[in-house]
């Protein structure tokens, strides 16, 4: 029974490792085909099969603006009602859900102006960068509907703002918007600090296939996320049932 039981969560350990190398694998190939697409090494084509337009120098202020939240009082916290999405609620590419605040369902009427929707982006505006990254996120599901406070701000341009989302996911680009808020403490991000910062960009069409490629590729990487944490506490289960 032994060899049974260890043979069998063998094969899972060796389950677990293959999804946890595919999805680095695939994060690394995003990474590479990012830094591709951005640097025009790699272009896509209209449908007819021609090259789309030369890119054009933007500023950063040409091509988004922060929308940024209301200052609610943590008085007005509830135990049940409207989530209120804070600081600590913006992770990098991805929305956090271990401390979540509400606020009263009437707030939703009266605060319409910062309703947030499922597909929005929002950014954290105090200490926005984390180990090179930038603490910027979409807004699933669990967080539609949800209320934006001051200091996060939601992404606002008349481009494709998926397209802005990964944009604003470049080494560089964060290199440079990080360079540009040292010096307080805590670092701030302000749109007048980053608005000069120059970048090129192809036109909407190109915009949209760029969105739509990488869109595809952060799915594939959230469900081998999901795979991996499904098979983890299918894993922690199987043991605490066999060995109680």
């Amino acid at each position: 029974e032994q060899k049974r039981i260890a043979s069998f969560l063998t094969v899972l350990d060796k389950k677990i490792a293959q999804l946890k190398q595919k999805k680095t694998l695939l994060e690394q190939y995003k990474k590479g085909v990012m830094q591709k697409l951005f640097s025009k090494e790699l272009r896509f084509k209209d449908e007819n099969g021609k090259e789309f337009p030369k890119w054009e120098m933007k500023k950063l202020g040409e091509i988004f603006s922060i929308f940024n939240g209301y200052a609610f009082a943590s008085e007005d916290t509830v135990t049940e009602g409207i989530l209120w999405v804070k600081i600590a609620d913006v992770g990098i590419q991805e929305m956090k859900k271990e401390n979540l605040s509400y606020l009263p369902y009437d707030y939703l009427e009266k605060h319409k102006k910062f309703v947030l929707k499922k597909g929005d982006y929002v950014i954290a505006l105090t200490r926005p960068i984390l180990s090179g990254e930038l603490k910027i996120a979409v807004i699933d599901d669990f967080f539609d509907n949800s209320l934006l406070n001051q200091r996060v701000g939601k992404i606002v341009s008349e481009y494709n703002t998926t397209f802005v989302y990964y944009m604003l996911q470049l080494t560089w680009l964060i290199s440079s918007i990080e360079s540009n808020i040292a010096g307080t403490d805590p670092p701030n991000l302000s749109p007048k600090e980053i608005d000069f910062i120059k970048i090129s960009i192809p036109q909407k069409k190109e915009q949209d296939k760029i969105a739509n490629f990488l869109s595809a590729l952060d799915e594939k990487i959230n469900r081998t996320e999901n795979q991996l944490q499904q098979t983890q506490e299918y894993k922690k289960g199987l043991l605490q049932n066999m060995f109680c």
